[in-house]
């Protein structure tokens, strides 16, 4: 056993786990043999690929089309966002998106200029207990998360208490000049907020829904560098599936190996414009790849290796290693997650071309 990242033996590390070659995380299903990644680099993966799904432009199309957790297409596993501040022209929200749709988290909408509090839940079946559980997490200063925003006026702040048992967290949004969570506590204690909002339990008037389509605007802020290295390891990891674990341990894979574990100046992916590509578009195109699957096509030119990296749609060209020794091969892998298949490029080609259609149209129309 090696591990064709860190070079480390069995007499130096374990390897009981096994790599996806796409993370699971997308729908990824064929992994690499156990024995070629170590466990210790595959839990650095694992951190790697959580901030991949969950902070970068990933996170877009997988919180409306998913898969869930661990790859799962149960809607009861369904993927979330990061909690933040939607808004429409007259209704702001703290809340997450699940399978494209906006969901409010439990808050409370303070608006100071005339004393009024609204309080917002998902049904009015939320129980009084619910919100001592907010004070008692309020009080505490504790897990409390305070951001400002340009969505809100100066008088108005909302308060949202994300109750889940994995992230218990008290979410407030502002937009004061100075901000000072002693003085909202003290203001909460003066006016007797939470005995407000335990009257508004008992009554109707808790429950506001959203009748206006939310507008979705969230900022996103990642190191376009980790994201990078994440693309060029499940490359690398696809050749290896492809051509076998002793190819990929070969001395020109070097560099690239050291900056997907190390991070450094990004010498090797780059986001692709098809557009500007013809002969690419138009060879993606004759490949009717299912929509929203990820894939990669590996082909050699006089430079080196490369790889074209497909998530959600995205495309990456990335550079695996320079010139080499000549290997005449395009090999590849489609992983359509929606369907639960994966294919190599090969399987996939031949299971096509049962199709007449697409037949004519790949093998006749150059």
């Amino acid at each position: 056993m090696k591990c064709i990242y860190s070079g480390k033996e069995s007499n130096e590390a374990t390897f009981d786990k096994r790599e996806h070659v796409f993370p699971a995380g997308i729908g990824g299903i064929n992994m690499l043999n156990q024995g070629d990644v170590s466990d210790e680099i595959n839990e650095f993966f694992s951190k790697l690929e959580l901030q991949f799904m969950r902070e970068s432009i990933i996170q877009i199309p997988r919180m409306f089309l998913g898969p869930g957790k661990r790859g799962s297409l149960n809607k009861k596993k369904a993927t979330k966002s990061k909690i933040f501040l939607m808004n429409n022209e007259e209704v702001v929200k703290i809340g997450y998106i699940e399978l494209g749709v906006p969901k409010g988290i439990t808050q409370i909408k303070l608006l100071k200029e005339n004393m009024k509090v609204n309080l917002i839940t998902e049904s009015k079946d939320k129980n009084i207990e619910l919100f001592l559980r907010f004070e008692e997490i309020l009080k505490k200063k504790e897990k409390i998360k305070i951001k400002k925003s340009k969505k809100l006026d100066e008088n108005t702040s909302v308060i949202g208490f994300n109750h889940d048992k994995k992230d218990e967290s008290i979410y407030i949004y502002h937009n004061c000049q100075k901000f000072s969570l002693e003085e909202s506590i003290k203001y909460f204690e003066e006016r007797k907020i939470f005995e407000k909002i335990k009257n508004q339990c008992i009554s109707e008037k808790m429950n506001i829904s959203l009748e206006r389509e939310l507008q979705i605007s969230n900022e996103i802020q990642f190191d376009i560098n980790e994201y990078f290295r994440v693309c060029c390891k499940i490359a690398l990891n696809g050749l290896c599936f492809l051509e076998g674990k002793e190819y990929v341990l070969k001395n020109e894979f070097t560099q690239i190996k050291n900056f997907i574990l190390n991070g450094g100046e990004n010498k090797f992916a780059n986001i692709l414009d098809v557009k500007k590509n013809e002969v690419i578009e138009n060879r993606l195109n004759k490949l009717q790849i299912p929509k929203y699957s990820h894939f990669m096509i590996f082909f050699h030119v006089e430079d080196g290796i490369h790889c074209i990296l497909g998530i959600y749609g995205l495309l990456h060209q990335i550079h695996l290693c320079k010139k080499r020794e000549y290997d005449d091969f395009l090999n590849g892998l489609i992983c359509d997650w929606q369907n639960k298949k994966e294919y190599s490029l090969e399987e996939y080609l031949l299971e096509k071309i049962k199709d007449r259609k697409f037949y004519e149209q790949y093998f006749m129309n150059d």
